[in-house]
């Protein structure tokens, strides 16, 4: 008994020393710098996953994780309240009739990993699903538009992003029209949090990328957006560790150098287990007031660190301009009805069917995510976590609301659902914009197996604020599986209120599918009925150029659509130039335009040539599209008619200008079809900052452009400051069809007209070069016949072939392929070439072709089945020539696979690549010491040291590197294996 009196009396005092601290405002624990790694490919051109990744996803689940955190600790359990059923338990089910339920419900990508952290969000024309270690981008209406892919692709060669480790979380950043996806990186010597911000509001585009160097371990983070920085808490319990971080949000939207500040929390309400997030609270709909701190919140349960049940709120105050200045305060601790978050002192808490397995409740934090709202006059933060409401590990959802009017919050209402005998957790819960709340949660319990459900609080029931939820509970998923193999569930799941109308929910979660396939559901619903009134709001507002002259113009476009349930009277849409996203009366009318009258949930696109006013200073403005500007329609939602998009504005005394310099191509004299490497550098010689811009390469007959020219590539520049460079090269293939003669690479400089300039007359430069028809040369190919040749991509490998290597494509039955073999244009015919034709799979013999050195091996073969091929091809110098051999064939550019290098056991893919190249062995790595990967200088731009116990696949990431020839050199105990590769984009 003395012991544990001393250890309580221990507890005591250290929780007395941290409620005497909560008044004084801590200082930054760390400052720092992200790194920005440019813009990614657009996630639409990055490949899904294949069947071998996923396969290497599942040997990778099988690692534990969080061991340290298995065992929880109550040590005030005796004293603790509740002493019996939960105060706040809504214990019958509400009757309030839901709209169509779900609206819609579709899978998203499975998880090999326990848990697979579905978690997702809507946009106004998308929805994104983040998993470990996946993304997925859908319609509205479920069409996969990009993925699933290896969510760390999206990174790319962001340090750290070779890890793949998970974690993830996506959002949707409203006030922006952008999106934010983060995950964690922790498997290096230094630990990273990624982020990418979407360079549009179109997700299956391209996003800048950050890396930030963080404190160890940054498990479990959770994201919120808020007007100066995207807020984060992690689950960092170790004395003296960072565990909260602000982001410098507006320069991570244009793709600048981004700040960070981070603190030790040490008003953490936590365990002898330690976990703990403090989680960020996301700011849903407009802004809070300028100036306002970043918000956090948990909750202390008086089992666990004593004292009261309590909800605790923390303030984080931001100088970017001075980030040591920065402050962050535990603000608040409110009083809640006592609520018990024990569940035993392990992970086996939520009862299943059919099965002695439990599965984790994860109870002691506040889940994902905690959303705050201003509607003008008050401010509501909602949030929930999981509890057990008797005692007997019977789970339900503890939810609650806030309101503050000024000063600090105060509980609005509460309440516990679990309306029956079955367990409810891995709840997410929002506030919608017509004062409905929505809750989707999984359910389980011996008589069920774990499926996914959702209800909420009515509009009328919300008035009241009597903390019910009176929708009547909704199926989205019925499960018919349980999970046997671990007990690790969740360990998040995600709601979002959708933006284009305020008024839909979307949910995604797990749940169990066949051979315990962790499965994951998106869904959307609504709690109540649209009104039978109009409400016109705008969607997709757009401008460009996004970067604007004082005096000049932009372009701005927006739709107005009627989300009401009757129609709406003619009305306008009136243009507004604001220093900020919402509309006051000292902003300055641009234009207006008629909006005709719109049955409801019909649009009217409209678009405007707006002038920027000549005296307007430099900085940044947002055009403020304003519908129903002069009150003709009476809506059901008056405050809901403006949306926003940010431009730049520069002024005439100071504007960038870019110019094209040392416009150079090598090659100078190419066959057509083949390629030479164009560079050059971008310079802007203005006296203001341009903003990202697209150089376009084109191939033109005179040194000047025209709408006529050819088409030949895209390079993206970074943010240039005045004064600035950015040196950039491409490899770029002529058309097979150009002519001979003398031709010229046009190098455009803001081909998109993305930067307003003080010269927009001088943006390009070029060179000339010399071409000569593809009827003449070499021109080894593999054809299909004419009627598969549209569209066909062209794929080579440059200098020597080594013995073993092939090609693998696909081939259909009763299809005749027709197989030829040549040296180098312009080479001696010096070689013995061998050409053998073989079954992909079984690797039977189909065909064979040695042209004894004449340089024509040929093979015509008319496929047997339908299936994969190899071509195999030998090359044997037949005198003392050592010229380089090539081997091209013509392919459907829709088919995935490229040209494959595989020698013995090694596979080196796809060749050409945009960017990835893997390098798989069948048998493992185990005799394998290093992976170097060489340029065409010479220069070692990549090491990967191989483990003892290793992993079968390797990917090197050449997304940073120009185009051109790479050397991959495989480093073993007792010899070396090399593979030439061409980078092409």
């Amino acid at each position: 008994m003395k012991k544990n009196y001393f250890f309580g009396l221990l507890c005591f005092l250290m929780i007395a020393s941290g409620l005497y601290a909560q008044d004084r405002p801590i200082s930054p624990a760390v400052t720092g710098v992200g790194v920005y790694h440019g813009l990614s490919l657009p996630l639409r051109d990055i490949p899904a996953l294949t069947a071998d990744e996923y396969e290497k996803m599942e040997i990778d689940a099988m690692k534990p994780r969080n061991e340290d955190m298995r065992e929880r600790s109550y040590p005030y359990a005796e004293t603790a309240l509740p002493k019996g059923d939960d105060p706040a338990w809504q214990q019958k089910m509400g009757t309030a009739p839901a709209p169509k339920a779900p609206i819609v419900s579709f899978d998203g990508p499975s998880s090999p990993y326990y848990p697979p952290d579905a978690n997702g969000t809507a946009g106004p024309n998308h929805f994104m699903q983040t998993i470990n270690s996946v993304y997925a981008i859908y319609s509205k209406t479920g069409t996969l538009l990009a993925g699933p892919t290896n969510l760390n692709l999206l990174f790319g060669s962001v340090t750290g992003a070779t890890c793949n480790d998970g974690d993830p979380i996506v959002l949707y950043d409203e006030q922006a029209d952008r999106w934010l996806v983060v995950e964690f990186s922790i498997c290096g010597t230094n630990d990273y949090m990624l982020f990418a911000v979407s360079q549009t509001n179109d997700p299956t585009g391209s996003w800048h990328r950050y890396s930030f160097d963080v404190d160890d371990m940054p498990d479990y983070e959770k994201i919120g957006i808020w007007q100066d920085g995207y807020y984060m808490g992690t689950n960092n319990s170790s004395a003296s560790k960072k565990d909260i971080y602000v982001f410098e949000r507006s320069k991570m939207l244009l793709g600048q150098t981004a700040q960070m500040v981070g603190f030790d929390n040490s008003w953490r309400p936590t365990t002898i287990d330690g976990f703990m997030c403090v989680p960020p609270v996301d700011n849903d709909g407009a802004f809070a007031p300028a100036g306002s701190p970043g918000l956090f919140i948990t909750i202390n349960d008086d089992a666990i660190a004593g004292g009261s049940d309590q909800l605790w709120i923390y303030e984080l105050a931001v100088n970017w301009t001075t980030p040591a200045s920065s402050t962050f305060t535990r603000s608040q601790q409110l009083t809640v009805p006592a609520f018990d978050s024990n569940f035993g002192a392990n992970w086996d808490n939520i009862k299943q069917q059919g099965t002695t397995r439990e599965l984790d409740a994860i109870p002691q934090v506040i889940m994902n995510a905690p959303q705050y709202r201003n509607f003008g006059t008050y401010q509501t933060l909602v949030c929930c976590h999981t509890v057990d409401v008797d005692n007997t590990d019977h789970a339900g959802i503890r939810w609650y609301e806030l309101r503050r009017t000024s000063g600090t919050w105060s509980l609005r209402q509460s309440g516990t659902y679990a309306p029956d005998a079955h367990s409810r957790w891995m709840g997410s819960i929002r506030l919608n914009g017509q004062n409905e709340i929505g809750l989707g949660y999984s359910i389980s319990s011996t008589t069920l197996y774990p499926g996914i459900r959702y209800t909420g609080q009515t509009s009328a029931a919300y008035n009241t604020g009597a903390g019910t939820l009176d929708l009547s509970e909704q199926t989205i998923t019925t499960g018919t599986y349980s999970q046997t193999a671990y007990n690790r569930w969740g360990d998040y799941a995600g709601l979002s209120v959708d933006p284009s109308d305020d008024r839909t929910f979307w949910f995604s979660t797990e749940y169990i599918g066949a051979s315990s396939a962790r499965k994951t559901r998106i869904a959307s619903f609504q709690v109540g009925s649209a009104p039978a009134t109009p409400d016109l709001v705008t969607q997709s507002p757009a401008a460009s150029p996004v970067s604007v002259l004082a005096g000049a113009t932009t372009t701005a476009s927006c739709s107005v659509y009627n989300q009401g349930g009757a129609s709406a009277v003619a009305s306008s849409l009136k243009y507004y130039l604001s220093t900020d996203n919402a509309y006051s009366a000292g902003d300055i009318l641009l234009a207006t335009d008629a909006v005709a009258a719109l049955n409801a949930s019909a649009s009217a696109a409209v678009s405007e040539v707006l002038t920027i006013p000549a005296g307007t200073a430099a900085g940044t403005y947002y055009i403020l599209f304003f519908a129903d500007a002069n009150a003709q329609v009476t809506e059901s939602n008056e405050n809901n008619n403006v949306g926003n998009f940010q431009i730049s504005v520069t002024s005439a005394a100071g504007s960038p200008d870019l110019i094209v310099q040392f416009p150079a191509a090598s090659p100078t004299s190419v066959t057509a079809g083949q390629t030479t490497t164009a560079s050059c550098t971008v310079n802007n010689q203005g006296t203001a900052s341009a903003s990202a811009s697209s150089l376009k390469y084109y191939l033109s007959s005179d040194n000047s452009y025209s709408t006529g020219d050819t088409y030949l590539a895209t390079d993206a520049i970074a943010v240039l400051a005045s004064g600035a460079t950015s040196a950039v090269s491409e490899l770029l293939t002529i058309p097979s069809a150009t002519a001979t003669g003398t031709w010229y690479i046009v190098f455009f400089a803001d081909a998109d007209a993305q930067v307003a300039e003080s010269n927009e007359s001088n943006n390009t430069g070029y060179i000339a070069i010399s071409v000569t028809s593809a009827t003449q040369g070499c021109n080894s190919t593999v054809q299909y016949p004419s009627s598969t040749l549209s569209p066909t991509t062209s794929w080579k490998t440059q200098n020597s072939i080594y013995a073993g290597e092939y090609t693998a494509f696909n081939v259909t039955s009763g299809v005749t392929y027709v197989f030829s073999y040549c040296s180098a244009d312009g080479a001696s015919a010096s070689y013995d070439s061998e050409m053998t034709l073989r079954n992909k799979t079984t690797n039977a013999y189909l065909a064979y072709s040695d042209d004894a050195c004449g340089d024509d091996a040929k093979i015509t073969w008319t496929a047997t089945f339908t299936g994969q091929v190899k071509l195999v091809t030998t090359v044997y110098g037949c005198g003392t020539n050592s010229t380089s051999t090539k081997l091209r064939y013509k392919r459907n550019a829709k088919e995935a696979e490229g040209f494959v290098t595989e020698e013995e056991n090694f596979r080196v893919y796809p060749n050409p690549t945009s960017s990835l190249v893997f390098v798989e062995s069948l048998d493992g790595f185990e005799n394998v010491q290093q992976i170097l990967v060489y340029n065409a200088a010479g220069k070692e731009i990549r090491k990967i040291s191989i483990p003892e116990k290793s992993d079968n696949q390797y990917i090197v990431n050449l997304d940073d590197q120009p185009s051109g020839l790479y050397m991959i050199r495989i480093i073993g105990h007792d010899e070396m294996k090399q593979y030439k590769v061409v980078l092409s984009r």
